[in-house]
């Protein structure tokens, strides 16, 4: 199952949003067990990341990674902002 759908999104309606924008998506795996979920394997692979049209293969600890360092970019470019850090515009 496709988080994002990226599929059923248009490229030219999201072209504002970003090059890659409509590209990014995560897809379960289906073969992900309960006890894996449990267990929080290191090895198996939760689902698929997919971004600019390259597929990772990715653990719960590694989407959980991602997640962490999207919210923290975000966090570093608005203290930046706050702090006038920003190139003049």
């Amino acid at each position: 199952m496709s988080v994002n759908q990226r599929f059923g999104i248009d490229q030219k309606t999201t072209k504002r949003l970003g090059r890659i924008f409509h590209t990014i998506d995560f897809e379960s795996n289906p073969e992900y067990s309960d006890s894996d979920y449990r267990e929080k394997s290191k090895h198996s692979p939760c689902g698929s990341f997919y971004i600019d049209g390259k597929e990772f293969k990715i653990t719960i600890h590694e989407l959980s990674r991602i997640c962490e360092t999207a919210e923290l970019a975000l966090e570093a470019l608005k203290k930046n902002y706050k702090l006038g850090g920003m190139a003049p515009g």
